[in-house]
């Protein structure tokens, strides 16, 4: 995976993000006191006053807050060490530096070595993944869903979609295993995201591979239907 250069985000602006963020904590704040206010002239009453300004703080804020963090993974040397201050990082416009030669290929020289040595955190758009997890029996994650939603536990809708998806896995693949990989690969041709598909295979395959026991257990508190609804609800938002 390929990190952005933090300069990239803001199009080269001249701005350092330490200043912005107090400045959009201020602003954004200021503006839910206001509403707030507004509110009260009209003659409504205002409860909890401090959640609009807070609010207003936070969402204005968390960009730039985001930047300045984005700046601080971005200066990293082979070996992961940061090599500029914390507040420098924040309250700084030196483009000089973040756009330097040596900066960029100490950067990539980090990514490099991240590559090698945690593989997995970057296998991300390689449809072939492949993780320590076993293969999924169809039938048998097939029944304790519908065993669940039969209690009312799962809903409907989610026991079909993941009952469906690794049936035509089966299908696909010609064995009643099939590897979270392989889910991933028939939830891409489907045209869902990449990032949804990921997960839902993952999540399958760790739901697939605890004892019967423990499969129970996580039918009997709700755990299994909540997992199953929350992934079938992520891809219709896809």
């Amino acid at each position: 995976m390929t990190k952005i250069n933090p300069y990239h985000i803001v199009k080269q602006a001249d701005v350092d993000p330490g200043t912005a963020t107090i400045v959009a904590l201020g602003l954004g704040g200021g503006l839910g006191a206001l509403w707030d206010a507004y509110d009260e002239a009209k003659g409504n009453k205002v409860e909890n006053s401090w959640r609009r300004p807070l609010l207003g703080a936070i969402y204005a804020g968390l960009p730039f807050l985001t930047y300045g963090l984005a700046r601080g993974s971005y200066d990293r040397d082979a070996n992961g060490r940061r090599t500029m201050p914390f507040l420098s990082r924040y309250f700084t416009t030196d483009k000089k530096f973040w756009e330097s030669k040596d900066v960029q290929d100490r950067y990539n020289d980090y990514i490099k070595s991240k590559e090698q040595y945690y593989p997995d955190d970057y296998y991300v758009k390689n449809s072939a993944w492949v993780t320590e997890l076993k293969p999924i029996p169809v039938n048998n994650f097939n029944q304790v869903t519908w065993l669940d939603a039969s209690q009312g536990r799962t809903p409907l809708e989610a026991a079909g979609f993941v009952t469906d998806t690794l049936n035509q896995t089966q299908r696909r693949v010609g064995s009643g295993l099939v590897s979270p990989g392989q889910v991933i690969d028939t939830l891409v041709n489907a045209g869902i995201g990449y990032g949804t598909a990921w997960l839902t295979g993952k999540a399958l395959g760790a739901m697939a591979n605890v004892s019967p026991a423990t499969q129970k257990k996580l039918c009997e508190i709700g755990t299994w239907g909540g997992v199953l609804g929350g992934i079938s609800n992520a891809v219709q938002r896809y």
